[in-house]
């Protein structure tokens, strides 16, 4: 069954271009870490200074157990640089999870269902 994530972050004023230039293309060991949590579907989008993210994901236990270290210390660093302070989720420390509001079609969140 697939599972999804949504986040929002907010960067620092006029980092937009570095942001970018950091993920063209992720670092190898990122992408392989993506790759051992299962993510199957990752999208970033950038408007101003907000990041909006989207994947999916087909086993919660491999997404965290996967995230729980960090592939690449220096270039995490660097990007986290980039952002404004803001409040973290336990599951996944680095970003922080948005509620979804709306799906077309009407498909339940499986995240829900427990």
């Amino acid at each position: 069954m697939s599972h999804e994530h949504a986040f929002h972050m907010v960067l620092r004023p006029g980092a937009g271009p570095e942001y970018v230039r950091l993920h063209s293309p992720v670092p190898k060991a990122i992408s392989d870490q993506l790759a051992a949590a299962s993510i199957t579907d990752y999208a970033i989008f950038l408007d101003g200074d907000h990041v909006f993210a989207h994947f999916r994901y087909e086993d919660p236990e491999a997404l965290r157990s996967a995230l729980s270290y960090d592939a690449d210390p220096e270039w995490t660093a660097q990007v986290i640089a980039l952002t404004l302070d803001r409040p973290l989720d336990d599951d996944l420390p680095l970003i922080r999870g948005l509620p979804k509001v709306f799906c077309f079609p009407d498909r339940p969140d499986p995240s829900e269902s427990a």
